[in-house]
């Protein structure tokens, strides 16, 4: 337990795990998701992503920033592990698949990466966010596990150089079929 005062009159509550995952506790929100399923499942908020405003494209970019990152890491002996987000359905309905896959084609002749993002039953979910851009602790205990121990999860994949091309097509197929037209 770590409290945080904001001023003389009020403190604020943070709690961690500090015997096993070392993450924030947020309570109090998951508190009331789980005993507000309905109202939480159906809110207003996951109708579109948190962030929409800011989307462009940095592929470029981030693919540079990554590379130097890899190499430093190589350099180092350091055994760096890479993955994407599980990103909310309503990501995928807002976002630009075109440059989307490009970047995951970019990242895979980089490196090998684990990837949460797609749509299926994690990403769909709404009781696995706070909001379009969070999700909930268990979903990053999902994603622990699979990265750092490499147990097996029906909801990525693991993308190299040699898969790339499969998995983008499976991918654009997934767009197709479960995402709404605009």
């Amino acid at each position: 337990l770590l409290i945080i005062r904001e001023n003389n009159k009020s403190k604020k509550e943070i709690y961690f795990d500090i015997y096993n995952s070392g993450d924030q506790i947020i309570l109090n929100k998951d508190k009331w998701i789980n005993s507000n399923k309905e109202e939480h499942f159906n809110d207003i908020k996951f109708s579109k992503p948190y962030w929409e405003k800011y989307y462009y494209n940095r592929n470029e970019k981030a693919i540079n920033e990554l590379s130097k990152l890899i190499n430093l890491c190589n350099k180092n002996n350091i055994n760096l592990k890479i993955f994407i987000n599980p990103m909310h359905i309503s990501t995928y309905n807002n976002l630009n698949k075109k440059d989307y896959l490009k970047f995951l084609k970019l990242l895979s002749k980089e490196t090998s990466f684990y990837d949460f993002s797609g749509i299926n039953e994690m990403t769909s979910n709404n009781m696995n966010y706070y909001e379009t851009s969070h999700y909930r602790p268990f979903i990053g205990e999902i994603i622990k596990s699979v990265v750092l121990k490499n147990e097996k999860n029906k909801h990525y994949h693991f993308i190299t150089k040699k898969n790339n091309d499969s998995i983008i097509k499976l991918k654009k197929e997934e767009f197709k079929k479960k995402l709404l037209k605009k």
